[in-house]
């Protein structure tokens, strides 16, 4: 297709077409189906057969007029299935012989000149919305808005109004192309006229006139106007999403007129099949309530045609009208908000938009809860969403319990025709905010509308409040004006009102658990419980049972029932602390909860249902894991939903004064020493350190150093572990040695001479010493000290040591 006035004009509307339908549903859309496609022409081939058998074989009236209806019909409709001809044999480059014939086919015997038809059609789709170069608005259109011109248009003067339109615009194409247009239409001509002799020949003149008259001249052009108000009459010249006529769906017309009444989605999506375009409308339905495109029928067209003799591409919105429609534009020029209407039947759904577009407000439409559910993911939330109970596929009743559940904050108003008590308390229970018994009084529902919007107003001002108080909480919690902290605020905040499920990632020390008390405090399930487990702090045996509880007599000193943690949280947040360090048999039990919201008590048989939020945390490189096969790839996507990463103090430095500050306000209160703040030179020092143990060591290194403060402020001899002259890092400040008194005992292979012996020192030395004597046996090492043998591998793991295997 050539870049026209349309393809000039509607850069931004074809990225909100695309957005508006999902790929692959687009991609179906578009799927050809030569099957129905030969249905559809074997349809109207029998249709015209029986009835042009009919008419001859029939003298009656009754027979004859619905015959000359049908053939007439079919005489149109020819020139519909032209239109997939020409689609597939230009729009696609693609021009087989095989095409060419059926072009012919389908276009003599309407009179139509094949090549004049394809050009018309792509000159028409290139400058749509264009008056000069659009060939149907330059030419076909009356150019005096005046009855009885229109009226020519349904009678056979629509042939010399047509065949001199296409004369000019012929005009304007190459002599070649000229040349081949006269004898297609010659041949048009000739085959016509044949025909019209052969008819009268072999059956007489009456049946020349009811099998050929009637239908070409009289039924021909009543068909082929009406047909052209619904495509192209009800447009708005400015605007490219509104350069046709959005026609109502009808089941009649539809069949009637082979799907060609929905044109507009038709000039969007050209190649799309004529017999897709239902589909298609429904899908660009919510599309085109955002743009405000209303829907015709043929009845309204028709009023606005010939009684009110409305001028055809003209916005009817600014148009002087009578006093109703002026008064009803004058209110929706407040543009109060949007209402969603939820309904099944298009009249309702009228009369309902009627009533509340008086009023100033925006109507949207769905006939279906998913058709509702796609326009609130779409846009913007409406003020109020009006919903029928009885609808086809999911009921009103329960998309309403459904979006309360999923935390839905549009005040939802049900309106139906079933008075009984039960459907109301149902629905009041479910989360309505109002009741409307149809047919629903412009009063009662005015009434409503208002109260609703009140709601929603507090709705909002109270969702504005707890936002601003979260902004305030993380100043109280996590502290920090970094680029990189500012970028995590903002993920926290995307997710903290969802049920998404969230895993931490960073080193040790960078906030973990302090961001998940905050998701769980500021989120939907914030009275509920904030439950947190370690899994590296439980030992493996007893990991289930902490997670999944257990059952008296489960396991040896299990003497009565036990909830676990999942249990425990039910209703609020669980956090799993350090989940790379899950052991692979727990990880597949978990999953296993996760996917079925249920869980087995460890040597039980009942299922307990379990809804928690989940967050967890990890220092570990899970990916890294995944592929080490240390953890499981579906667990992985199962928790790794929406990664956060805590960025380490390093990648932040120009938070440390705001942190070091702030520690020292904490600290000052709660150990009362006369602390006033830092020295810059400390600060330097502070910024200047890597900070292996991120926040966590720098909030040890402050509250160490406000306890053994000497002054006001805090110096860099207060921070004896960033001079490189003072004690090695994790050992504690020396101190002169005394000499009043004896030496201390020191501990067997211990070197005391430089630095103060700890407790750790002499656990140290004293394993060693155990296990040396047993040559790495754990088991006889653990006899040795006296204690539990499970007890002995801790220390020995965190201490550093190795032992040989028992």
């Amino acid at each position: 297709m050539k870049a026209g006035h349309y393809n000039r004009s509607i850069g931004d509307l074809k990225r909100r077409l695309t957005s508006a339908v999902p790929h692959e549903v687009l991609k179906e859309l578009h799927r050809k189906d030569p099957v129905r496609h030969f249905a559809v022409v074997l349809r109207q081939a029998v249709l015209f057969a029986g009835a042009f058998a009919a008419g001859w074989a029939f003298e009656s009236l009754w027979v004859r007029i619905p015959a000359a209806l049908v053939l007439g019909f079919c005489v149109f409709d020819g020139t519909v299935l032209l239109h997939e001809v020409v689609h597939r044999a230009v729009f696609r480059t693609e021009r087989p012989l095989g095409y060419r014939l059926l072009g012919l086919l389908y276009a003599l015997p309407s009179g139509i000149s094949p090549t004049q038809f394809t050009r018309w059609h792509l000159d028409h789709h290139a400058e749509l919305g264009s008056a000069e170069d659009d060939p149907k608005r330059a030419h076909l259109s009356p150019k005096r808005n005046s009855r009885w011109l229109k009226l020519l248009y349904a009678t056979p003067a629509l042939f010399p109004i047509y065949f001199r339109a296409a004369r000019k615009e012929t005009a304007t194409y190459p002599a070649p192309v000229r040349r081949t247009i006269a004898l297609e239409r010659l041949a048009a001509t000739a085959l016509h006229v044949g025909v019209a002799a052969g008819i009268g020949v072999l059956g007489g003149w009456e049946r020349l006139v009811w099998l050929w008259a009637v239908p070409v001249l009289l039924v021909f052009p009543p068909a082929f106007t009406l047909n052209r108000l619904g495509q192209h009459y009800d447009v708005v010249p400015e605007e490219p999403a509104k350069w046709g006529t959005r026609m109502a769906r009808s089941r009649f017309w539809e069949v009637v007129y082979l799907w060609s009444n929905y044109h507009l989605e038709h000039h969007y999506f050209p190649t799309v099949p004529f017999y897709r375009l239902r589909q298609l409308n429904a899908a660009l339905t919510p599309f085109f309530d955002r743009e405000g495109v209303r829907d015709r029928r043929y009845r309204d067209l028709l009023l606005d045609w010939f009684v009110r003799n409305r001028a055809p591409h003209t916005d009817w919105s600014a148009a002087a009208g009578p006093r109703r429609n002026r008064l009803r534009n004058s209110h929706m020029s407040e543009n109060r908000g949007q209402i969603l209407v939820v309904d099944d039947e298009p009249f309702a759904r009228t009369v309902v938009r009627r009533m509340l577009e008086l009023d100033g407000w925006s109507v949207l439409e769905a006939r279906t809860t998913k058709e509702a559910g796609a326009l609130l993911s779409q846009g913007p939330e409406p003020v109020a969403l009006l919903l029928d109970v009885l609808l086809e596929g999911e009921s009103g009743l329960e998309f309403l319990e459904r979006s309360r559940e999923d935390g839905l904050l549009v005040p939802i108003i049900v309106m139906t025709s079933m008075e009984d008590v039960e459907t109301a308390v149902r629905a009041m229970k479910g989360g309505a905010y109002d009741f409307l018994v149809k047919p629903v009084t412009p009063e009662r529902l005015r009434t409503a509308i208002q109260h609703a919007e009140e709601r929603r107003a507090l709705l909002d001002e109270n969702r504005d409040l707890r936002k601003r108080v979260r902004q305030e909480a993380f100043g109280r919690t996590l502290v920090g004006e970094s680029p990189a902290m500012k970028a995590l605020f903002a993920e926290m905040e995307r997710v903290v009102e969802t049920d998404i499920a969230v895993c931490l990632l960073g080193e040790t020390g960078t906030g973990k658990e302090l961001v998940a008390r905050w998701l769980h405090e500021n989120g939907p399930r914030a009275k509920g419980p904030f439950v947190d487990i370690n899994c590296a702090a439980i030992p493996e045996t007893l990991i289930e049972s902490e997670l999944f509880g257990h059952e008296k007599g489960a396991f040896t000193g299990a003497a009565g029932r036990h909830r676990g943690k999942l249990e425990q949280a039910d209703g609020g947040t669980l956090f799993l602390d350090e989940l790379g360090e899950m052991a692979h048999p727990t990880q597949a039990r978990l999953l296993r909860v996760l996917q079925e919201k249920t869980l087995v008590r460890v040597g039980g048989s009942e299922t307990v249902p379990y809804n928690a939020r989940l967050i967890s945390a990890t220092q570990r490189d899970l990916t890294a894991a995944v592929q080490e096969g240390r953890f499981r790839e579906d667990l992985y996507f199962r928790v790794v939903v929406y990664p956060l990463r805590l960025p380490p103090l390093r990648e932040r430095t120009e938070d440390i004064p705001l942190l070091v500050h702030h520690f020292v306000r904490v600290f000052r209160a709660s150990t009362g020493r006369a602390v006033e703040g830092v020295t810059p030179e400390a600060l330097v020092a502070l910024e200047a350190y890597a900070w292996p143990g991120n926040v966590r060591e720098l909030q040890n290194s402050v509250f160490r150093a406000v306890v053994s403060a000497r002054g006001s402020f805090l110096t860099t001899a207060d921070f004896p572990d960033l001079s490189p002259d003072r004690a090695p890092r994790y050992l504690p400040r020396p101190y002169p040695p005394r000499t009043d008194g004896p030496a201390p005992l020191a501990a067997p292979g211990l070197d005391t001479s430089s630095r103060l012996v700890t407790m750790e020192d002499h656990e140290r030395a004293a394993i060693q010493q155990a296990l040396d004597a047993s040559n790495g046996n754990v088991r006889a090492a653990a006899d040795r000290l006296q204690v539990a043998r499970s007890t002995l591998y801790r220390r020995i793991r965190a201490l550093g040591l190795t032992a040989a295997a028992s």
